[in-house]
């Protein structure tokens, strides 16, 4: 009972100590603004080994300890990206609280542009560079990571399929082939990937979360060419995606619902004005057509079409593990079913971010770990053209024979083959479906040398691969694709269906190894910059159908 009772008090002992010990911290809060008086987002602020960043309204929290104050006073500091600084001093206060509010009209915001093997402002770039951030970001229904990007950077041309998930034509500065693959090189956080999409889906872009990107540098012009070689000369798209920071931990969920509806259709004869156009057309020539006519009224374009509910949600957490690991972690979820019937893109993600730096900010690590499961349906698209042409006249059911659908036949009560097929019948008797995960990301190894900080070694290691399946089938009764024999009228017809299938896996793989040579000069050279290296990249890939 004893021995009980002094673990107790040590136990109190430790707690009183700890809350002593956060008594002891003095609390630092305020306000960020930027040189237009509007509240500042993410500027850091820092008191020696303490640091933070502001919230979307510029707000910002920051606890120091007394060993952050020298001469019982407390050096905050707050600055851009390009290092530019705004400094105040404030006495410390054991246990207190004060306000400390900054004003960064004074300093010059200067946007970092990642150019491929390391970044620089966007005034120092020499080549047609463009950074959309963020804050220029496109709002609204967002499924993949192009819908950031329309319309947002002058002469890169962003065409959509319009298929729930579909891929995007991305032009910079129009094409460079009549018949090659014009697509851009796209790049995530320093790992370039396939410019053609894993099979089974329609979008190389489908597998990243657009909630964990950060910005998008896009290079136009030949001076991408002299970084990734040819395979840049349709531009470049360099991705960077949000890393952790330091400081206390921030968790931020955003979700949406969309209602996607078809705006109009084609205006097309009804039932009524169909049979007065057939009879008319009957009396002119004789003609016996009326005869063929339904006692339905459908509208197909009706019957192909329906409203849809579109979900995404996000969920994601920064800031540092022990004190000095700066992370961020994300989960996602997005489900984007189709405006044509049997239609709908599933998408699952998962993020980690590392990004710690070690002996006295000379040696630094970057890790990037993606994890994406993507769920495609596809819908016959032939559908369509198809709802403009048949019958309104029609009905949607019919025999059993074609699926319970109605489907054009002669006198006989044969299939008219060369006549359109009933459109609901394409997209419910088919089943088209992918399946993919994808597993990418990278490990970034950053050494400034000691004995001559102009000098960085970079090591990354890139990975991306993916595994893909997929079944189409066609159930029975279906008439697109399928396998049948006899006649109706023969009383022998049998329509089997159809069903293919495949499994593909693919494998990126990249080592880039490198020296880059920086030094700021005060005469006429204001930087130069020099970089050698090294860079092996292979795809492999096999599918079997």
């Amino acid at each position: 009972m004893r021995n009980i009772w002094k673990k107790y008090a040590m136990a109190v002992c430790l707690l009183v100590g700890s809350f002593s010990l956060l008594q002891a911290q003095m609390v630092i809060e305020g306000t960020v603004n930027d040189s237009s008086g509007f509240p500042a987002s993410s500027a850091l602020v820092k008191a020696g080994s303490a640091e933070t960043e502001t919230d979307f309204n510029g707000y910002y929290e920051l606890e120091v300890a007394a060993e952050n104050a020298v001469n019982g006073n407390v050096t905050l500091t707050v600055g851009g990206m390009d290092g530019s600084e705004a400094t105040s001093v404030v006495p410390y206060q054991e246990g207190g609280r004060v306000t400390q509010n900054f004003d960064l009209g004074a300093i010059v915001l200067q946007e970092v542009v990642a150019i491929g093997y390391g970044t620089v402002t966007e005034e120092d770039a020499t080549g047609a560079v463009d950074l959309i951030s963020e804050e220029d970001f496109n709002n609204g229904q967002i499924v993949t990571a192009e819908n950031l990007l329309n319309g947002r950077a002058a002469g890169v041309q962003i065409t959509n399929g319009g298929a729930p998930g579909d891929g995007a034509a991305i032009r910079i500065r129009g094409g460079a082939s009549l018949d090659a693959n014009n697509q851009p090189l796209i790049v995530i956080d320093g790992l370039p990937i396939a410019t053609d999409a894993p099979g089974g889906s329609s979008n190389v872009l489908a597998s990243i979360n657009p909630n964990d990107i950060e910005s998008f540098s896009i290079l136009k012009d030949a001076s991408a060419t002299a970084i990734y070689g040819s395979r840049a000369s349709n531009g470049v798209i360099i991705i960077t995606t949000k890393k952790g920071k330091k400081g206390g931990w921030k968790f931020n969920y955003n979700g949406q619902v969309s209602l996607n509806q078809v705006p109009y259709t084609y205006n097309v004869l009804n039932a009524d004005q169909f049979r007065t156009v057939i009879n008319a057309y009957d009396a002119d020539y004789g003609t016996n057509f009326g005869s063929r006519l339904g006692n339905s009224d459908t509208d197909w374009q009706n019957e192909i079409f329906e409203d849809a509910i579109s979900t995404a949600h996000n969920f994601s957490a920064r800031g540092s593990l022990f004190d000095f690991l700066p992370a961020r972690f994300s989960v996602g979820y997005t489900n984007n079913p189709g405006t044509l019937k049997t239609s709908e893109f599933e998408r699952k993600n998962l993020g980690l971010s590392l990004t710690p730096r070690f002996l006295d900010d000379h040696l630094g690590l970057e890790i990037n770990a993606n994890y994406a499961r993507e769920d495609w349906r596809y819908a016959n698209g032939g559908a369509i053209a198809s709802a403009l042409r048949f019958d309104p006249t029609l009905p949607v059911d019919g025999p059993a024979v074609f699926g319970g659908y109605y489907e054009y036949v002669n006198a006989n009560g044969d299939w008219v083959t060369l006549a359109p097929r009933n459109p609901v019948s394409m997209l419910m008797l088919r089943d088209n479906t992918t399946q993919i995960d994808r597993i990418f990301g990278n490990a970034q190894v950053d050494y400034k040398m000691h004995f001559l900080p102009e000098l960085k070694a970079v090591l990354n290691l890139g990975w991306d691969k993916s595994e893909s399946s997929g079944e189409d089938r066609r159930l029975e009764g279906a008439l697109d694709g399928v396998v049948t024999t006899g006649s109706i009228s023969g009383g022998d017809f049998v329509n089997y269906g159809s069903f293919t299938n495949f499994n593909q896996d693919r494998e990126n793989q990249l080592l880039d190894a490198y020296l880059v040579y920086a030094k700021e000069f005060n005469g006429v050279v204001t930087n130069f910059d020099l970089t050698g290296g090294y860079s092996w990249q292979e795809f492999t890939g096999r599918q079997f159908d």
